[in-house]
């Protein structure tokens, strides 16, 4: 039975933010010198919906961002009170490069007790903005032993 893990949500007033693993899977693809078996990277899916009302969030109009396990990496420096920006253009190098254009920041609050998670999106002009989301010390650590831990399910090491 392959059990997908789950997610880790934090649920806050104006927002909530949600970190999703996709573990890597094994892969098989024919070369020149016969089937060739390796690994398809997984990534980390952070999403984040603005709140409706109390405890109700808007999941419908999400802003989603894959990480990569170097940016996983980035985000784990981040949460250490670095601040760090993600900036995905989805159609970079092509004729659509700016069309769909995502971003993500992470940046400690003034008395650097918290960091604020930001997420935005803009599809052919139109612009989604998550508002910030607080993270408290003590989910900053969960988030840090879960991501240390997703690092090597990403890239296929643990399945």
């Amino acid at each position: 039975m392959n059990q997908a893990p789950a997610d880790y949500i934090i649920y806050k007033g104006k927002a909530a933010i949600q970190f999703t693993l996709k573990p890597g899977k094994p892969s098989s693809r024919r070369t020149e010198r016969g089937e060739y078996v390796g690994t398809e990277k997984g990534c980390i899916f952070i999403a984040g919906a603005n709140a409706r009302g109390l405890r109700d969030y808007d999941w419908d109009h999400k802003v989603t961002i894959g990480l990569n396990e170097h940016e996983v990496g980035k985000i784990l420096h981040a949460l250490k009170g670095k601040e760090q920006k993600f900036y995905h253009d989805t159609n970079k190098g092509t004729d659509r490069e700016g069309e769909m254009v995502k971003n993500l920041s992470i940046s400690p609050s003034n008395d650097q007790k918290k960091l604020f998670i930001n997420l935005s999106q803009t599809i052919k002009g139109v612009e989604t903005k998550i508002n910030g989301v607080p993270i408290e010390p003590e989910e900053a650590e969960t988030l840090h032993a879960l991501l240390c831990a997703a690092i090597p399910r990403i890239l296929g090491w643990i399945i």
